[in-house]
Parts: C-alpha cells; sequence; structure tokens
C-alpha cells in the first residue's frame, strides 16, 4: 500500500455524533386484556420471543430470534 500510496478511508454513520436511533415514544402499551401474571413453574409453558434483523459480514441480512421461558425456578 505504501508502494502504491494507497490509504484506506473507513466509514462509520454512527462516527459523525449525529445518529441516534432513538425516536422517543412510539405507539401505545396494549391493556393487560388476558390478566398475565407469568408465575409459570412449567418449563416450556409460556414463553415469549422477539426477532431482530442484523446485517451479516458479507453485507447479506439475516433475523435473530431470542426466547425466553417464563418459569420461574424455585
Amino acid at each position: 500500500m505504501d508502494e502504491l500510496n494507497v490509504q484506506v478511508s473507513l466509514y462509520n454513520r454512527h462516527r459523525n455524533g449525529r445518529y441516534s436511533s432513538y425516536k422517543g415514544t412510539v405507539g401505545k402499551v396494549a391493556r393487560n386484556v388476558l390478566h398475565q401474571h407469568f408465575n409459570e413453574t412449567v418449563p416450556f409453558k409460556v414463553l415469549h420471543t422477539d426477532v431482530t434483523q442484523v446485517r451479516l459480514a458479507d453485507t447479506k441480512w439475516a433475523y435473530v430470534s431470542a426466547i425466553t421461558d417464563e418459569a420461574r425456578k424455585f
């Protein structure tokens, strides 16, 4: 790179100090019409999940799903 006088330029959209993903309060909280308490003791009876999209190193998109079990261990 020195012989060719080539310099790597890095671009990071978060580096400029102006980027923020925070959008304030979005949407509203729904009423608890199911009266959910989640005091379950049996595993795999009450599960929660969240799906998010991530960009891979080869610039392709993938989805990650996290699952949590609400069973309490006593």
